[in-house]
């Protein structure tokens, strides 16, 4: 979509699209610390550093277009500090839960490539600067076959959202005009299931699992 007034009004443009390509990207390192409070319950505070990644197409399937054929690209990246927590709570002798939140305080920034507008410089059309936040919340179940594998199932929700920033035009003649950024959301959901592989090591003469 795109507005002729501030603040999202007088709307100019609207446009729904679907795409076959794309990718989106994840990474979470962080730095946990296991607290037991009692035999069947614990809590892990986290500390860390995030980074996502969007790469997204606006395009166009009609081959007839030749040179005016829609490729305009927007790529996205959230990334900042991560705090969080998580609970381990044993069910009976091989089961645990584990739910889970987490708190994302990031920079968003998003660069787009506009190709059928002459006016804008090309790859960089315009760019977009924001602060903003993820908090996800997650909840896996899992289960101990025995030494050497464990069984889990999972899922997880996120949402991301920034507030108002800026968004700067990069236009052919080297004018670069600065105007607001009204800001971005995101959802996230996913299901997860899948086996753990467990590797025995001797130590001390007693077999362990490394996972």
């Amino acid at each position: 979509m795109d507005y002729q007034g501030d603040n999202r009004t007088s709307r100019s443009y609207y446009g729904a699209f679907d795409s076959n390509k794309g990718n989106s990207v994840g990474w979470r390192t962080t730095l946990d610390y296991k607290i037991d409070l009692t035999p069947s319950l614990a809590i892990i505070p986290s500390l860390g550093y995030v980074l996502h990644t969007q790469s997204l197409f606006l395009l166009s399937d009609d081959a007839s277009l030749g040179s005016n054929k829609l490729r305009s690209t927007y790529a996205t990246n959230f990334k900042g500090g991560t705090l969080g927590v998580r609970a381990i709570i044993a069910v009976g002798g091989r089961g645990a839960i584990e739910p889970s939140l987490l708190y994302d305080q990031v920079k968003f920034r998003g660069k787009a490539d506009w190709n059928l507008i002459p006016t804008f410089s090309h790859p960089l059309s315009f760019e977009d600067d924001a602060n903003g936040y993820n908090l996800e919340g997650g909840l896996k179940g899992s289960y101990t076959g025995n030494k050497f594998f464990d069984l889990f199932l999972s899922a997880n929700y996120l949402y991301g959202n920034t507030g108002k920033g800026t968004d700067r035009l990069y236009l052919t003649n080297g004018v670069q005009p600065l105007t607001q950024f009204n800001g971005a959301r995101r959802h996230f959901w996913g299901i997860r299931a899948g086996l753990k592989w467990n590797i025995p090591c001797i130590k001390n003469g007693q077999s362990q699992k490394v996972k």
